[in-house]
Parts: structure tokens; sequence; C-alpha cells
């Protein structure tokens, strides 16, 4: 019958390393992880998790042997969201920036932003209609604009056709130039 000490050397040579990288990589004795590999000392409770975590091992399977060595590896909250919502490859880096920071915050913080988003949401959300004039004020706005669009486009054909005559002009007197000298 398999041991656990049987099923920490598969790990070693699954993970393709030593008992010494085994000891630094969960911070304990180099005699520890011998003990425990030859089978002289069972692992802590503490122990199967850390090498449980630090593989992705089940404990299930370390601690009795049964179903499967490596736990399966669950897609992220974030990552499924992200993908479901179809975020721009673009944007994700900077979303999952923003992730990040929120998750470090205190729980004051947190708060704050939340609200300052709530704000924010319940602005964009808001119809125009309830806001007064918010119409007529556009409207307003874009007749401006066309007028002072059809004022630059009219100055830029006076520019255009000024600058066509200095061409000619300077042609003309380039060639008398030419004539005069030869």
């Amino acid at each position: 019958m398999e041991t656990v000490a049987d099923r920490i050397n598969r790990i070693l040579d699954a993970e393709g390393i030593k008992k010494r990288d085994l000891a630094r990589r969960l911070k304990i004795s180099d005699s520890s992880v011998s003990t425990m590999c030859s089978g002289k000392s069972n692992p802590s409770g503490q122990t199967i998790t850390m090498i449980c975590k630090e593989f992705g091992i089940r404990e299930e399977w370390l601690k009795y042997g049964k179903g499967e060595m490596y736990a399966r590896k669950e897609p992220e909250p974030l990552e499924e969201l992200l993908k479901c919502r179809e975020v721009p490859e673009s944007d994700l880096a900077v979303v999952r920036s923003v992730v990040s920071a929120f998750l470090e915050l205190g729980e004051t913080s947190r708060k704050e932003v939340i609200k300052f988003v709530e704000s924010c949401a319940e602005k964009l959300n808001a119809p125009t209609d309830d806001v007064p004039g918010t119409d007529a004020a556009l409207a307003e706005k874009v007749a401006a604009l066309e007028r002072q669009n059809r004022e630059l486009l009219a100055r830029l054909e006076a520019i255009e056709k000024e600058d066509a005559e200095k061409e000619t002009e300077g042609a003309e007197t380039g060639a008398a130039y030419i004539s005069r000298y030869r």
C-alpha cells in the first residue's frame, strides 16, 4: 500500500525537484523533508497543506491516495467575467490592475471607491430628458459647431486660392528671370 512518504516522493519526481528544493520552498529543514520522504515521520497537517498549495496537489490524494494527484485548476472568477463580457484584449491589463488595486485597499477606502463608482454609474445612466434644457442646449451647440465648420471651410478655400495665385505669379516671375539672364 502506498504511503504519504511514497506520494511525497512521487510529487518530487513529477515536479523534477530534489528534497533540498522542497525544504526551501516549504521553508522547513532538510532533515524534516528527509524523514518525511523516508517514512520515518508523517508530515504535519500544516506541511501537507503547504505541499498541496505549492504544487497544486489535492489534499485527499496526498493524505489518503484517493482520486487524482493534481487539483483541477478552476478558472479565476475575474477571468471568466472578462471573457463573458468580451472585454477587449487591449483593456485586460488595465482592468486587472484596477481590480488588483481595489482589492488591496482597506475596508473604508473600498467603501469610498464603491460610493464614487455608484455615483458615476447613476450619472451615466440618467436619461438626458430629465435634465432641463439638455436637448435644446445640445441642438444649439451642434448649430454653433456647424457654423464654425462652414466658416473654417470658407477660410480654407480662400487660403488655397491665394496660395495657387502666388504659385502662378512665382512661376511667371521665375521664367522671366531665367530668360533675362540667358
